[in-house]
């Protein structure tokens, strides 16, 4: 999990990255979930949380 001021140092492109990877991770999480593979299903909302972290501070910096 990356913090607020990590995030707010990072450039857009980074962040652009960041949230494909994320994105990525999720999908494939959620394909382990429909086959049975994902031991702590508490990841997906993890995950999905941290796409929101890295979104706001996107639309945050865009703003600024």
């Amino acid at each position: 999990m990356v913090n607020r001021p990590e995030l707010n140092n990072k450039s857009s492109l980074e962040l652009n990255q960041q949230l494909k990877e994320l994105r990525a991770k999720l999908a494939q999480m959620h394909f382990s979930v429909k086959q049975n593979k994902l031991k702590d299903s508490s990841q997906l909302g993890k995950t999905r949380r941290e796409i929101a972290r890295v979104l706001t501070a996107l639309i945050s910096k865009k703003q600024q």
